[in-house]
Order: C-alpha cells, then sequence, then structure tokens
C-alpha cells in the first residue's frame, strides 16, 4: 500500500454468527518504531478484494472526512431547523 503499510484481504468470509457474507483486511503500518494493525470490513456488491490499493485509499478517505466532520462540529455549531414549511425553509 505504501513505504509503511499493507494490506492482505479475504473474499467473502462467511461467518457462524454474522448472518452476511462480508470481505474481511488485515491491515499493518508502522508509525515510526511502532508496528500497528487494523481491521478493514466491507459488506455490499463492490469488488473491493480486487483492487486493495483503492479500498485501502479510499477507506482513510473516510476517516479523513470524519474527523473533519467531528472538527466542524466544535467550530462551528449545526441547528436542526425548526421550521418544516417550505417557504420557511428557503428564508
Amino acid at each position: 500500500m505504501g513505504g509503511n503499510a499493507a494490506l492482505v484481504a479475504w473474499k467473502t468470509e462467511c461467518f457462524p454468527d454474522f448472518p452476511y457474507p462480508i470481505e474481511v483486511a488485515l491491515e499493518r503500518f508502522h508509525t515510526g518504531q511502532t508496528q500497528r494493525c487494523g481491521t478493514l470490513l466491507h459488506f455490499g456488491s463492490d469488488p473491493v478484494t480486487t483492487d486493495l490499493p483503492r479500498w485501502f485509499h479510499r477507506y482513510n478517505a473516510r476517516q479523513i472526512i470524519e474527523a473533519g466532520i467531528k472538527e466542524g462540529k466544535n467550530v462551528f455549531a449545526m441547528h436542526h431547523l425548526k421550521v418544516r414549511s417550505a417557504p420557511a425553509i428557503f428564508l
């Protein structure tokens, strides 16, 4: 995947206590001198195990987006709309 990361995946694993088939991947990466591991799980029709670099980068991009959303909640307060009529929402 890169200079400090590796990904190994298994296609469509079926687990006894889980009702759906899923794709599973083990991620290993280095942060300085420390080796860390992570697990990626995928359920859906996309063939993610055929292109591991794409799956790896797509998963990491999702984490960046979620971190931005979390950070944005602290900077800009998000409020739900308290009106339901179309003119009020447009206003």
